[in-house]
């Protein structure tokens, strides 16, 4: 937590790289020195989650990503993804056996922080899941058993992220942790969910389109039909637009700004509209779908002039969200190259200080965080403005953005 802590300070900058090393040293040493892997601490994997996220600030990205595989292993080590799981919890029905305690709030918390770290890291790299969200049956609410006012699991209803979403911080701080949701039902409401949760479900649909991307991927290439491709791709918008819409109804502008997390996953879900945007521009019949693609770049643009707008009234930058200022400023650029010659010139100012507002919002950032220095460095390059893959399509609107880290 020093270690952390110091990453956001300029005040102990000459102590900041001691610290970590003492921190990775005697974490490595603690693994070395245990013959017995099965006795493995919740706090070790709170440790490494710290680490990881002060690594991606400070130091080598390659660096982070190791460590954030070791999360990864560690998580399901000590099975954090049944957490709430009728089996681990047979032939015990306490309260504390269900998670009514701050133990077991402690152990979702930490699943879920590193939930939200695969996918955020994936989604960056475009690289495959570590804590998969398969469904093995899907769940009904009519299905559900009530054990002690709190909804479980029946075993038809088993699936493999058995641990409920985090509850509300002062219920946790209180001890009081109210009966709460699984992903699988969290996802499509709309109720209102703790700050993390709705972070925890964000990240959920971050990954379901970046399987759709990867999936479109594999379709290219052995020639398939597109007609799965605009099923799999309007589902995601129908549940994208639901949660934004959701967010906003249960996160009013006003108690949004009081707590950081819901600012970064408001940033967060228009960064996944205009990636969903730039998976629909590079499909293969883009051209039978004018008007549909049309329609998913104005959203886009939506999308990136309220990122813009939030990332200047953030005080709090969350590790990973110059990557969603990245996506914006992205965007906001291949609107200008697609219509240099549209709008008004009260638009095109607009459009103009929006894209210096996300250049300066990762110009702060980067003091602080490397991912931001990176991303700065990609937009303000040469070969970043002059690729081809940043080309319009001859016959279609079709944009080939690349991003690799």
């Amino acid at each position: 937590m020093w270690t952390l802590a110091m990453s956001l300070s300029t005040q102990f900058e000459n102590m900041r790289e001691k610290m970590y090393a003492e921190t990775r040293q005697m974490l490595e040493a603690r693994d070395l020195g245990e013959n017995d892997m099965v006795q493995v601490r919740i706090e070790q994997a709170q440790a490494w989650i710290m680490v990881t996220f002060y690594e991606f600030l400070r130091t080598d990205y390659r660096r982070g990503y190791m460590s954030a595989g070791r999360v990864f292993r560690l998580v399901q080590l000590l099975r954090l993804h049944e957490v709430d799981s009728p089996t681990a919890n047979a032939g015990n029905l306490s309260a504390a056996s269900f998670g009514e305690s701050n133990a077991s709030e402690e152990r979702r918390r930490v699943f879920w922080v590193a939930y939200c770290l695969d996918r955020f890291i994936c989604v960056g790299e475009k690289g495959l899941l570590t804590l998969n969200e398969d469904v093995v049956r899907a769940t009904s609410l009519e299905r559900r058993k009530i054990v002690g006012g709190r909804r479980t699991m029946t075993d038809a209803d088993r699936f493999q992220i058995c641990t409920c979403l985090p509850s509300l911080e002062i219920d946790h701080q209180d001890s009081h942790v109210a009966p709460m949701w699984f992903l699988s039902e969290a996802v499509t409401s709309s109720l209102s969910f703790s700050p993390l949760a709705e972070c925890a479900i964000t990240a959920t649909l971050c990954g379901r389109v970046l399987a759709h991307d990867q999936v479109s991927a594999v379709e290219k290439m052995y020639g398939n039909a597109a007609r799965d491709f605009w099923v799999r791709h309007e589902w995601l918008q129908g549940i994208l637009k639901k949660r934004r819409d959701s967010l906003y109804v249960n996160h009013p502008r006003c108690s949004a700004f009081a707590d950081p997390m819901l600012i970064f996953t408001s940033m967060t879900l228009h960064a996944t509209t205009i990636y969903l945007c730039e998976i629909a521009e590079t499909s293969n019949d883009v051209e039978r779908h004018t008007e549909t693609v049309i329609e998913y770049q104005n959203q886009a643009l939506m999308a990136a002039r309220e990122i813009a707008r939030l990332s200047k009234e953030q005080d709090q930058a969350h590790v990973f969200m110059p990557f969603a200022v990245f996506l914006s400023a992205r965007r906001l650029i291949t609107h200008r190259r697609l219509n240099p010659l549209k709008g008004d010139r009260l638009e095109t100012e607009s459009l103009e200080g929006e894209l210096q507002e996300c250049m300066e919002a990762l110009d702060k950032m980067q003091k602080m965080n490397n991912l931001a220095k990176y991303y700065l460095q990609v937009l303000k390059s040469e070969d970043f403005l002059a690729s081809p893959r940043f080309a319009v399509g001859r016959q279609s609107c079709t944009i080939e953005i690349g991003h690799e880290l």
